[in-house]
């Protein structure tokens, strides 16, 4: 799809050509500079590199179907470990020996996810796991059959806890507070640590609401409060003494 008049969006995805390998990346925008008219500069961070660069659109596609976006990915993103001379996140092709034994004493097969950079907090759900990346402010999706990395959401600076939730979607708390993104990675309800206090622990008791832990440092309280999905109404549960 050409991108000539395109109104670019914050946080789009998209592939777009690395200025130094000169190969396409799935991308994602991060900032539209339109003071040069009809051909802006466009800062993207690029997913493979984990690097922002500013392109212009004729640098920029967007596929026209699934199957080609797919395409797209498995050409630009050798994952496996015989296949990283151009930056993929390299995977031991023998990982599915973990899930074939259930108690394993040495950690002899792994995946080698060394573009991750920060994992702090992790997930999962329905054979995808969920990686908070803190320095790249960034959730990774892992394939957790085949190891390979099949998605990413941009987070608030510094994730620190992910949990997936039960109707597809994803919780993630950060140093910033809370986001919640529905299935199809739209960020549906925010909370500022500012407004409420700090916020850690993530977990899911019912399939309509998360619970959380508040930290307010001012009085130094701590309860745990509860967040409802579709009311969007947050209660405390109890009080930590």
């Amino acid at each position: 799809k050409k991108m000539s008049g395109h109104e670019f969006a914050f946080n789009e995805n998209l592939f777009a050509r690395n200025p130094v390998t000169m190969k396409y990346e799935r991308a994602v925008v991060m900032h539209v500079d339109r003071s040069q008219g009809d051909s802006p500069n466009v800062t993207v961070l690029l997913l493979n590199s984990k690097m922002q660069a500013k392109v212009k659109p004729d640098s920029i596609f967007i596929p026209n179907s699934n199957n080609e976006y797919s395409e797209i990915i498995m050409e630009q993103e050798p994952l496996s470990s015989d296949k990283t001379s151009d930056g993929g996140f390299p995977v031991d092709n023998n990982a599915n020996f973990l899930q074939k034994t259930p108690k394993v004493s040495v950690m002899t097969y792994k995946f080698e996810l060394n573009k991750i950079s920060g994992p702090a907090g992790i997930s999962g759900k329905d054979d995808k796991v969920y990686i908070c990346c803190k320095f790249y402010n960034a959730v990774i999706v892992v394939d957790s059959v085949s190891g390979k990395i099949i998605d990413f959401l941009i987070t608030w600076s510094w994730p620190q806890q992910v949990l997936a939730l039960q109707d597809g979607g994803v919780a993630v708390t950060s140093r910033e507070g809370l986001q919640i993104f529905n299935k199809r990675k739209v960020a549906v309800k925010e909370i500022r640590c500012r407004d409420v206090g700090k916020l850690t622990g993530l977990a899911q008791d019912r399939s309509d609401r998360i619970l959380l832990i508040n930290t307010r440092e001012r009085k130094y309280e701590q309860f745990v409060m509860s967040l409802n999905l579709i009311e969007w109404r947050i209660d405390p549960v109890f009080v930590i003494t």
